[in-house]
């Protein structure tokens, strides 16, 4: 069966609620489905793969839990998950990088891929990849969701997990984890990072 973006024109709730009922119908009928999308919170919720397209070329095709800790590419990072991966050049880590990170992966890296996840206000020992500072610049709520910003060299960087700390113009530490850490060659091909970190 060829759903294409049959949830387009709906409210938000209503897009909720049918989403799952497709999901429920799937999985009763045993259907092959598949289901055409531009919203990625749909595609993460209904499928059990995804194939994510640029311009008519396959970017990757896993898992939702695989496209989100490991994306092939920088297009699938941006696209995969919200808010939307920190994307900032490489070189703005490359201090806190080394002797954590392999140099010949420093010197190919172009972007860094943050999730917003991966920057903690706490040391979580194994998952820890590095340890930062910055300034709290901005810290927002919105109903539940909540998120923090933090000027760390020159780059503002979005947290959610920073959300609730006090601003202020002084420097504080945080921790960079390892899942949701991700460096991008100048092709934006993934060459370290996920929890895995194969290179």
């Amino acid at each position: 069966m060829l759903l294409d973006e049959p949830l387009s024109n709906l409210d938000a709730r209503l897009r909720i609620e049918m989403r799952e009922e497709i999901r429920r119908i799937q999985r009763e009928t045993g259907v092959t489905t598949i289901f055409v999308t531009h919203d990625q919170d749909e595609a993460l919720h209904i499928s059990d793969n995804i194939m994510v397209l640029s311009f008519g070329s396959i970017q990757q095709f896993s898992s939702p839990t695989a496209l989100y800790e490991r994306p092939n590419n920088l297009f699938v990072a941006k696209f995969i998950g919200e808010p939307v991966i920190n994307a900032v050049p490489a070189d703005t880590l490359v201090d806190d990088l080394k002797g954590i990170v392999p140099d010949e992966i420093l010197e190919r890296a172009e972007t860094a891929g943050i999730r917003s996840e991966a920057l903690i206000p706490y040391d979580a020992g194994d998952a820890v990849l590095a340890k930062l500072s910055g300034t709290i610049t901005q810290s927002k709520k919105y109903g539940r969701e909540a998120t923090a910003e933090i000027t760390y060299h020159d780059q503002v960087l979005l947290s959610t997990e920073m959300a609730g700390s006090p601003t202020s113009e002084a420097e504080t530490e945080f921790y960079l984890t390892k899942p949701g850490f991700f460096l991008f060659d100048d092709a934006g091909v993934l060459i370290y990072g996920g929890e895995s970190h194969a290179q």
